[in-house]
């Protein structure tokens, strides 16, 4: 991740479940990290409690 970050990388997406384990946000301060498990968890929860507009489409 530090090789990316060096060669211009803005952000680094967390795409396993087990990466958030080992890397906290705090590892890599010069890019943000984007922890896959937690936007699914957030998005789940938000359309789960009618908070996010898709869980306004009616199927």
């Amino acid at each position: 991740m530090r090789d990316l970050v060096a060669r211009g990388a803005q952000g680094i997406v967390l795409g396993c479940t087990e990466i958030s384990l080992l890397v906290a946000a705090g590892d890599m301060s010069d890019a943000v990290l984007y922890d896959t498990t937690a936007l699914h968890v957030d998005r789940a929860v938000r359309i789960s409690l009618g908070l996010h507009p898709s869980s306004q489409i009616r199927r």
